[in-house]
């Protein structure tokens, strides 16, 4: 996504434990879906209820694991992240 373009709410909502599950934790087998469950309970995720289905924003929650990033490794004490991968040239014919 370029510039200051938005994704709209509904792309960055994810609607219930197993979508959050999957996003966070990389698995929505019943053991991440209980972890969603008791990081709502605890107040330890970003998440909110619509109704009784929990959700949150993708946003937030890269938002918020930033957040814990910079609480955990201050900046003078951190090293700096890896610059992104320059993009390799196209080989194309005759070039």
């Amino acid at each position: 996504m370029a510039g200051n373009q938005e994704i709209s709410l509904a792309d960055d909502l994810l609607r219930g434990a197993k979508k959050i599950a999957d996003f966070f934790y990389g698995s929505d087998d019943s053991q991440g879906v209980r972890r969603v469950y008791h990081a709502a309970a605890t107040g330890q995720l970003p998440i909110f209820k619509m109704g009784a289905t929990l959700c949150a924003r993708r946003s937030t929650l890269r938002a918020h694991i930033a957040d814990r990033e910079k609480e955990a490794c201050p900046a003078p004490a951190c090293p700096a992240p890896p610059a992104p991968l320059a993009a390799a040239p196209l080989a194309g014919p005759g070039i």
